[in-house]
């Protein structure tokens, strides 16, 4: 009876827990559908949201790979600018950083606008909040503003596993601190120029940045922040045990800010550039960072050294191996100060003063130091008692020297020095070069010596001593004379050569030597005649520049058919006559820019070419040329597999005779121009891999024969042969993903997802009374689902 007892109510155990497996597992698959959904459109409606600025940019179409067309539109996994989980296929990271691809200069040049006149991306913060599993999320460079964080960005803190946070280069007024409270899970903090800050008055305390435990990078930079870190106290200092790199440069901080980051042990990285902090160096409180690696005081306002007895403090600093101090108002002592330093390697004192005569007596006594920087520091003579064995790179450049031989007489005091720069150094002498004893310097590798008012003929003979040297800069100097016959000594390892803005010649076959060259300049010099046949052996070069020259006589082709490594070649400004074809350079699948231009009309850039021109597979940027439209007897163009943007030039379908047109893989936009059906002899086309829109022309005439696969890549082209079907009325977009007044991420979540459970509920209800009603089906149930625990019980067992 006990038994019988017994498995009934085992019986009941298993109905029971197979139930809620089924319910379990179904509620959880029906998740992750919502959920992908959900990212899916809350992707969506970050493109649509970009619809007016990228308007103002004249941009037709960002984010193209963005499309919700079905099938066509493919896994957003799949998307640019989104990663995700290889097995969840959640979303984890977001980057959409510069999405309008502007160069350093031209960010620079739109951020000095006035506020009112600059472009926002009115982007919405709460969108984010659909990305459960996100990592990462960086949004420099956006032009997002202030709107960001009234638009729910407090609410991402829910975001439990992000981890990088990049809002830097943005124009976020608001004093964001307040926000961050809650953000516990970040690593990686960069609000780097956040704000806009144009270097005046201060903006925000930066007491009320938040204490956030698990943060290992902080990047505050470049936003007029002032005041302290309120980290004191053993609490709060143990929460930021795990900071490693912290960056506070171009701010308005004084010297009291040290004192509150004395807790900061764990740093390996502080960067306090460019800031208000003045008086003494802070010698006391940098020795608490026994942990640091490297320090950046340079830009500050110190101008007084502590006694060598609190300097003594610094040999607590045992890991510290960069130093920067440049830009400031100290004295020799500093440097005596510093020695106390025991792992010392890299020392910037760039415009500091130190007097006119080099201060060797104290830099001896950095023994470990392999890198120094003492440029514009006023210099005037360089005597040098002892040695530094240790240090590898000297630059000098920009100081007041007068006798140049006496000064590189006196470097041999660096035996093993690898880099010397000593560029603007000489600028008011015209003295010359190794004039008198030729110095030894075994194992130098970089000499520069341009922009000084050198005399004399090129010292090629006097270098050849210089058995390992790989770069070469004597430009902007007064050099006369031919180069001689010795350069073939420094032919085994002499990677670069810059004699521009001298006034040598050119001995033929003497440069010839140098085989392994990979950038000759030679522009701005009184080079004449033919250039020398046996340039064709320079095969490694990647940059030529022989402008500005007195070059003569035809430029042949075959002086350029082996060198198939070049990415800059400058033949301006020369004499040369008759004409070149571009087409020499077909093969060149590595160029990026050729200047051509000349000052008489004696020499013609010849591109009719019968064969074509293939420019693919190259980094060539910009719009396609209008004056490709004038190449009326070219048979093939291949532009495929740069860089190229803009429109699709009309003027092509001027190309008559053209049987093959390749401008795949590129950036294009627009629509393909209908005039090209005037093409009759096309037999090739291919534009695929762009982003181009629109219907595409007529299957009239060639444009019948083309497939499919001339457009792939471009998902919003429609029209034959395309499966994608054009619409009359196509949508804005800058419309909403959903019609109707709300949007669709307004929708009751809870209501719908309590609806879905209590559905299934009284499924799975129905079926355990279907079990319980029918004796025989409860039986062979029960046994499947007996059987089934029992081989998992002894699965589970047996490991």
């Amino acid at each position: 009876m006990e038994s019988w007892c017994l498995s009934k109510h085992k019986t009941s155990f298993l109905m029971f827990m197979m139930l809620l497996s089924f319910m379990v597992g179904w509620i959880q698959g029906n998740n992750n559908i919502y959920i992908e959904e959900d990212e899916r459109k809350a992707l969506l409606e970050i493109k649509a949201s970009l619809h007016h600025l990228s308007n103002n940019f004249y941009l037709v179409d960002l984010l193209p790979t963005w499309v919700n067309h079905g099938s066509t539109g493919g896994s957003y996994c799949n998307w640019e600018r989104v990663i995700c989980d290889a097995t969840s296929t959640y979303v984890t990271e977001i980057s959409l950083r510069n999405l309008f691809s502007m160069e350093d200069e031209e960010y620079a040049e739109y951020d000095q606008m006035d506020p009112p006149t600059r472009m926002i991306w009115p982007l919405n913060a709460s969108l984010f909040l659909y990305f459960k599993e996100l990592r990462s999320l960086d949004l420099s460079m956006s032009f997002i503003d202030s709107t960001f964080v009234r638009t729910g960005f407090k609410r991402l803190s829910t975001l439990e596993k992000l981890e990088t946070l990049n809002l830097s280069n943005n124009y976020i007024e608001t004093n964001i601190f307040r926000s961050l409270w809650e953000f516990t899970s970040l690593k990686i903090l960069d609000l780097s120029y956040i704000n806009g800050y144009k270097g005046y008055s201060p903006t925000h305390d930066v007491s009320e940045f938040p204490v956030l435990e698990n943060l290992e990078v902080l990047v505050l930079k470049g936003c007029g922040y002032y005041g302290t870190l309120q980290i004191q106290g053993l609490e709060k200092a143990s929460m930021l045990r795990k900071l490693k790199i912290l960056d506070l440069g171009d701010n308005q901080f004084d010297e009291g800010l040290l004192s509150s980051l004395s807790t900061l042990t764990s740093l390996k990285t502080l960067d306090l550039r460019k800031n208000q902090l003045s008086g003494l160096f802070p010698s006391q409180e940098l020795s608490n960072f026994s942990n640091l690696k490297r320090l950046d005081l340079s830009y500050n306002k110190f101008n007084m050294t502590p006694s060598l007895e609190d300097c003594k403090s610094l040999m607590r600093l045992k890991k510290l191996e960069s130093v920067s101090l440049a830009y400031i108002s100290f004295n020799k002592s500093i440097i005596s100060c510093l020695s106390f330093l025991p792992s010392l390697n890299i020392l910037d004192l760039r415009h500091n003063d130190f007097g006119s005569s080099f201060p060797m007596q104290e830099l001896s006594s950095l023994r470990e130091l392999k890198t120094l920087d003492l440029g514009e520091c006023g210099f005037e003579t360089l005597t040098i008692n002892g040695t530094m064995s240790n240090l590898l790179h000297l630059n000098l450049d920009r100081n007041k020297f007068v006798l140049i031989d006496d000064i590189i007489k006196s470097l041999v005091s660096f035996p093993f020095l690898r880099f010397l720069s000593l560029e603007y150094s000489f600028s008011e002498s015209r003295g010359r070069l190794f004039a008198n004893e030729v110095p030894t310097f075994p194992y130098l590798e970089v000499l520069i010596l341009s922009h000084n008012n050198l005399t004399g003929t090129l010292p090629i003979k006097a270098l050849s001593s210089f058995h390992r040297l790989k770069v070469l800069d004597l430009s902007y100097n007064n050099f006369v004379g031919s180069i001689q016959s010795t350069t073939k000594l420094l032919s085994s390892i002499l990677k670069a050569v810059s004699f521009t803005n001298n006034n040598g010649s050119l001995v033929d076959d003497e440069l010839c030597e140098l085989t392994n060259l990979i950038e000759l300049d030679l522009s701005h010099n009184m080079l004449d005649g033919n250039m020398p046949q046996c340039f064709n052996r320079l095969s490694s070069l990647k940059l030529l520049d022989i402008s500005s020259n007195q070059f003569a006589g035809i430029l042949l082709s075959s002086l350029f058919i082996n060198l198939t490594s070049l990415k800059y070649i400058d033949f301006s400004h020369n004499k040369f006559e008759g004409s070149f074809s571009f087409s020499t350079f077909s093969n060149h699948t590595k160029l990026e820019f050729v200047q051509f231009e000349m000052d008489g009309d004696k020499f013609e850039v010849e591109t009719e070419d019968p064969i074509g021109l293939d420019l693919s597979c190259n980094k060539l940027e910009g719009e396609i040329p209008q004056e490709l439209g004038m190449l009326t007897h070219i048979l093939a163009l291949n532009l495929s597999h740069n860089q190229l943007t803009g429109l699709i030039p009309m003027n092509l379908s001027n190309l008559a005779k053209i049987e093959s047109l390749d401008l795949s893989s590129n950036r294009l936009i627009g629509n393909v121009p209908s005039e090209l059906i005037k093409l009759t002899f096309l037999e090739v086309f291919n534009v695929s891999y762009n982003n181009l829109s629109g219907r595409l022309p007529e299957l009239k005439s060639q444009f019948g024969t083309f497939t499919k696969e001339s457009y792939k890549g471009n998902p919003l082209l429609c029209g034959p042969p395309l499966e994608n079907m054009c619409t009359k009325t196509p949508p804005s977009q800058g419309s909403s993903i959903e019609e109707g007044t709300s949007k669709w991420y307004d929708m009751d979540k809870a209501s719908f997802y309590g609806s879905s459970i209590s559905t299934w509920f009284l499924f799975m209800l129905g079926f355990a009374a279907v079990l319980y009603i029918n004796p025989y089906w409860r039986r062979r149930w029960l046994e499947f689902v007996e059987k089934c625990m029992y081989k998992s019980y002894y699965f589970v067992y047996d490991l």
